[in-house]
């Protein structure tokens, strides 16, 4: 790999990280008073000083100006009109896009009690499910594969260095093409997370194998996310590989049931350069683990 590869690179990695980040969040100042209820049992009352995408500063009545983010709002009402109850959790709403990228996963986990599939361009199939908080497990397959059936499952451990702001995660993919030759594969990696969940960058390493034996060649991966608005968030997943490089810049869009995932990826190998559009959907799900 030449150093003029790599600093190609590198610069159009950081140039579509660059462009996630290039929002802006500040909305003005709600002099409506409103009444706040916390999942922790807590209720407020006050007014909104500033909201941004996932947190609002909240004036209260009794201890002063506090952050509190949406995702941790049960009830908020406005005070002294008939209006109806906003629900900020809603059955979606604590569902992280950066969970998953395209192909791989952040250092963020799905947490107990939530699972989701997902499926991309008709054929890639894939279930999630969080048994703890830093525990989840992956079944996935790819039918309509000439001559045979991948499978495989994606055990990963995350682990939060600092809460919100670092994370770490660990795991594998473990799969097998079943047909007339079976032929197992799979991918053994880590992954760092800086920021929250759902805007961070992540950098990424990983040794693919074959048959159990272990690709010389070390995957690099460096991704990012970043939520523009309570319902879209732009993330990047990109590789490099020996003289393999993928980028791509994808929009994640949550509606009520379902998130929609649309965007480019673009493959620039030793063959020449390839891009395809990228589609898929996201179905978060709850469950009584």
């Amino acid at each position: 790999m030449s150093i003029n590869h790599c600093s190609h690179t590198l610069g159009v990695a950081l140039l579509l990280l660059s462009a996630l980040f290039l929002s802006n969040d500040a909305i003005a100042q709600d002099s409506t008073r409103y009444q706040i209820q916390t999942r922790d049992g807590n209720t407020y009352y006050g007014h909104i000083v500033q909201k941004e995408i996932e947190y609002i500063l909240f004036q209260t009545d009794n201890i002063g100006q506090i952050t509190i983010k949406f995702d941790d709002i049960n009830v908020i009402r406005r005070i002294g009109k008939d209006v109806a109850t906003e629900r900020y959790r809603e059955s979606n709403a604590s569902y992280h896009a950066p969970e998953v990228y395209l192909f791989r996963s952040s250092g963020f986990g799905v947490k107990k009690g939530e699972a989701y599939y997902r499926n991309a361009w008709l054929i890639l199939n894939e279930l999630n499910i969080g048994f703890t908080d830093h525990f989840s497990l992956g079944l996935g397959m790819m039918p309509f594969v000439e001559g045979s059936l991948p499978v495989w499952i994606t055990p990963k451990l995350t682990l939060p260095l600092l809460k919100d702001k670092v994370n770490f995660g660990i795991g594998s993919l473990n799969g097998v093409a079943l047909g007339e030759s079976q032929s197992s594969f799979g991918l053994v990696y880590g992954d760092l997370s800086v920021g929250g969940p759902s805007t961070h960058i992540s950098l990424g390493a990983g040794k693919a194998y074959e048959e159990g034996e272990l690709n010389p060649e070390l995957l690099i991966t460096f991704s990012g996310a970043v939520k523009i608005s309570k319902n879209l968030t732009l993330i990047s997943e990109n590789y490099t590989l020996q003289d393999f490089y993928l980028y791509s810049l994808i929009c994640h869009q949550n509606f009520s049931a379902v998130n929609i995932q649309y965007g480019l990826l673009i493959f620039d190998t030793d063959f020449g350069n390839l891009t395809l559009p990228w589609i898929g959907l996201v179905v978060p799900i709850k469950t009584r683990f």
